[in-house]
């Protein structure tokens, strides 16, 4: 949903200093995860740390890109090797961090919706929609919270739609306690599920991302890729790819991005299939497995 600037503005005042600056680091959590999750792999990355995108709403003359030009959407970068904080506008900053058109695309199209996120949280605390379900209080204290979720509840700022739809499912398995099993079948049964979705997977999807690699790359430079060796390939991530199947493929949504059950789905189908994708070098031993980014090599 979005908000006029008058109406945002007006609710704004409504907050107390501590909800105000919960936003901003609401804001800034949101920005930075979306960012590393989805550049991870580009060696721009290495250079520069995210700390902001803005949207001005209209070109301003008074916010220039470090080329000169003025600018609506703003990337703000900490350039590490010279140690300042610049500005960037979307074309200057997908020529830094040399990362192709779908990814910055990509990376514009998620930090709008955080812009977005934030009108709704504004709407909620406009219409006091502040409090949790009983059934989901009652076990909210037995589960990990997500850092966002956290930074808006100590501040007493409602929740997003997706964020009770989080906890709503992860609280579930509390509120209606499944009759027990024997071991034995508990193991097997666990263990038939989880291959027997997989298997599903592959045979919906695997298709579908062997086509994801053929858009990106044509048979001339898996030619070039031989003699070049792996100096020159392009990395892609496995957020990228789940992008591409929902937008796609019909893929269903997650409530939240980085925990969609596709993520280790398709980590899992290139992992299987070496001799057709490879993990990029710098991403083994990540903490986050999914974080990982695979390339089509050259045969």
């Amino acid at each position: 949903m979005y908000l006029t600037s008058e109406e945002r503005q007006n609710i704004i005042l409504k907050l107390t200093q501590p909800q105000k600056n919960a936003l901003q680091v609401f804001s800034k959590i949101s920005q930075k995860s979306y960012f590393a999750n989805v550049l991870a792999s580009h060696k721009g990355t290495e250079r520069y740390v995210f700390e902001g995108f803005i949207d001005h709403g209209v070109v301003s003359n008074g916010v220039t890109c470090l080329c000169g030009k003025s600018l609506r959407y703003e990337f703000i970068l900490n350039d590490v090797r010279e140690n300042r904080s610049i500005s960037l506008g979307r074309t200057h900053f997908q020529r830094e961090l040399d990362i192709p058109d779908h990814i910055a695309r990509l990376v514009t199209k998620g930090l709008h919706i955080i812009n977005i996120e934030l009108d709704e949280i504004l709407y909620r605390f406009e219409n006091n929609e502040i409090e949790l379900p009983e059934s989901i209080l009652k076990h909210i204290h037995r589960i990990e919270l997500p850092m966002e979720i956290q930074c808006l509840r100590n501040a007493q700022l409602p929740l997003l739609g997706r964020h009770k739809e989080y906890l709503f499912d992860h609280t579930k398995k509390y509120r209606q306690p499944k009759k027990p099993l024997p071991q034995n079948a508990e193991k097997k049964s666990g263990n038939r599920t989880h291959k027997d979705s997989y298997k599903e997977f592959v045979v919906k999807y695997g298709q579908a991302i062997e086509e994801y690699f053929q858009k990106k790359e044509t048979p001339s430079d898996y030619l070039c890729r031989k003699e070049r060796r792996l100096r020159s390939i392009t990395y892609h991530s496995v957020y990228a790819i789940v992008d591409y199947l929902i937008d796609n493929k019909n893929l269903e949504k997650s409530t939240i991005f980085v925990d969609h059950p596709a993520i280790g789905a398709v980590k899992g189908y290139l992992s299987r299939n070496p001799d057709k994708y490879k993990v990029r070098p710098s991403s083994e031993g990540c903490h986050e497995e999914e974080y990982k980014y695979v390339a089509v090599p050259g045969q």
